[in-house]
């Protein structure tokens, strides 16, 4: 019981996230907001699964967050059906600037 567990555990993080192939104009002005936070760097798609729906913008894209063991800020965007869009992380000194770059998007895309 407790192998199959720890296999499914690793099975997730693992995984690679789907990748969407189509990108909507609400999607590209949100990527474009956080390609502009300092430190943005791009993050792995095994990330993705462990990230967590904040909120969706008005076109049904969905921004997700994820904090990793070391406190490094992730953030995703995945289009309606789930599949991923975009996938970055900051370190810690530039955290704050991606917080107020969620805020934005959040103000300004839903």
């Amino acid at each position: 019981m407790l192998d199959k567990i720890i296999n499914t555990a690793v099975e997730r993080m693992t995984r690679e996230a789907e990748i969407s192939t189509s990108l909507s104009q609400t999607a590209a002005i949100a990527i474009r907001i956080l390609s502009d936070v300092p430190g943005m760097t791009q993050a792995s798609s095994r990330d993705f699964a462990s990230a967590r729906p904040v909120f969706t913008l008005k076109d049904g894209t969905i921004v997700r967050t994820w904090k990793n063991p070391v406190g490094v800020d992730h953030i995703f965007l995945a289009d309606a059906y789930g599949r991923m869009v975009f996938a970055g992380y900051v370190g810690w000194i530039d955290s704050e600037d991606l917080k107020e770059a969620i805020k934005r998007i959040k103000r300004e895309l839903v």
